[in-house]
C-alpha cells in the first residue's frame, strides 16, 4: 500500500504532468531515426570511400578536390544534425534534472515508506520520467553515431593529405631526374 501512495502522489504532480504532456507533444523529440539514416547514407556515399589508385593517379586533382569538397559538405551537415540534437538534449537534461530535484524534495516522505534505498527512490522517479529518458537516449545515440562519421571524415582528410604529400615527393623526384 505504501508504494501505491507514493506512486499515486507523484503521478498527480502538476509539474510532472506538464513534462509528460510536453513529451507526448514531441517537445523533446527529433526524428532521430531519419537523422541516423541520413548520416549513414552520407557516410556510405562518400567519394573518399571509393578512391582507387588508378583514379588517384589519372585524375588526381579532380578526384581529390571532389572528395574533399564532399567531405566538407557532409561534415557540415552532420555537425548541423549534432547541433540540433544538442539543443534539444540540453533542454531535456535541464528539465529532467530540475524535475527530479522537485519530485525528490516534494515527495521525500511519501517515498520513505516502501522505497527504502536511494536507488529505489531514483528508480521510482525514473519510471515516471521514462518518455523523457528514452528521448534522451535516442538523442545521445544519434550524437555518438554522428561523432563516428565525423571522426572518419577527419581521418580521411588526413589520409588524403598524406597521399598528396607522397605524390608531391614523387613528382619532385621525377622533376629532379
Amino acid at each position: 500500500m505504501a508504494k501505491l501512495s507514493a506512486h499515486a502522489a507523484i503521478s498527480g504532480d502538476k509539474k510532472l504532468r506538464k513534462f509528460l504532456k510536453r513529451c507526448k507533444q514531441g517537445a523533446f523529440t527529433l526524428d532521430t531515426k531519419k537523422m541516423m539514416f541520413d548520416i549513414g547514407n552520407m557516410h556510405r556515399t562518400r567519394l573518399a570511400r571509393n578512391l582507387k589508385t588508378k583514379t588517384v593517379i589519372q585524375k588526381f586533382q579532380v578526384s581529390f578536390i571532389d572528395a574533399d569538397l564532399q567531405n566538407i559538405a557532409y561534415r557540415a551537415r552532420i555537425v548541423e544534425i549534432k547541433m540540433n540534437c544538442f539543443e534539444v538534449l540540453s533542454q531535456l537534461d535541464q528539465y529532467i534534472s530540475l524535475l527530479k530535484k522537485h519530485l525528490k524534495a516534494t515527495y521525500a516522505e511519501n517515498m520513505k515508506v516502501g522505497y527504502g534505498t536511494q536507488a529505489d527512490r531514483d528508480a521510482l522517479i525514473d519510471s515516471f520520467l521514462e518518455p523523457g529518458l528514452m528521448s534522451k537516449k535516442k538523442l545521445e545515440a544519434t550524437m555518438s553515431y554522428a561523432d563516428l562519421v565525423i571522426l572518419d571524415i577527419d581521418q580521411a582528410g588526413f589520409a588524403l593529405k598524406r597521399i598528396i604529400t607522397v605524390m608531391q615527393i614523387a613528382q619532385e623526384k621525377r622533376s629532379s631526374v
